[in-house]
């Protein structure tokens, strides 16, 4: 996974994503790679925040809390291995960050009706009209 993170700092593979959405406090970017890896990135207000998972074109998927940093066997000191913070530096970070929000887009799928329906009120869940508290008890 370094590696193919690596291959897309650096440029040395083509990259499509969703577009950030930036007026958004914490956003999901799915971003597809040449080589066939596919990564999702959290953003927080704008920036780059953290690799939530890794798909390997062969199958092998990585996902955010699975590894420890240094490693599993450091005990207490092991903290979550995140990626970005940790195998990338400063200046590959801001580059990845950079390419990410210059990529070519892809759409993002379009949201269910599920989630932008308007929720019943409470008058219409429960009508005034109704003496359920009294028939409850």
């Amino acid at each position: 996974m370094a590696a193919a993170l690596l291959a897309v700092v650096s440029g040395a593979v083509p990259v499509e994503a969703w577009e950030v959405r930036a007026d958004e406090p914490l956003d999901r970017q799915q971003v597809w790679a040449g080589d066939g890896w596919r990564f999702a990135f959290w953003w927080r207000l704008g920036g780059l925040h953290r690799l939530a998972a890794a798909l390997a074109p062969g199958g092998a998927r990585w996902e955010y809390g699975c590894g420890r940093w240094p490693d599993w066997l450091a005990g207490p000191d092991a903290v979550v291995l995140d990626p970005i913070h940790h195998l990338l530096s400063r200046q590959q970070r801001a580059q990845l960050q950079a390419r990410l929000l210059g990529c070519t887009p892809r759409p993002r799928p379009p949201v269910p009706e599920y989630f932008t329906r308007p929720w019943p009120s409470l008058d219409e869940t429960f009508p005034p009209d109704e003496d359920w508290l009294e028939r409850a008890s």
